[in-house]
């Protein structure tokens, strides 16, 4: 449709996302979390986290891996009063 009005943008006017996010997560970190649980850091990308949540109190060693965005692995954290065991 000629003359609709709707123009692409050039590549000289997108400009790239840029991130405010800080990291406070570095790899091998271990948090302790108010009811016996430990969260140990993995790999830390520019938006995700890899995390494992370890619970030594069962006698067999039971993990789970997951991955999350920084800031819902900060908002768990401070939701249990998590406390930074090892940096």
């Amino acid at each position: 449709m000629v003359g609709s009005g709707v123009r692409k943008p050039l590549k000289s006017e997108v400009k790239p996302a840029t991130f405010a996010l800080e990291s406070v997560f570095v790899k091998n970190q271990l948090w302790q979390l108010s009811n016996e649980r430990f969260i140990k850091i993995g790999h830390v990308g520019r938006l995700l986290v890899h995390y494992r949540t370890v619970i030594p109190t069962l006698k067999r060693s039971t993990s789970r891996e997951t991955f999350t965005t920084m800031e819902d692995l900060q908002q768990l954290l401070t939701a249990n009063k998590a406390v930074l065991v090892v940096n």
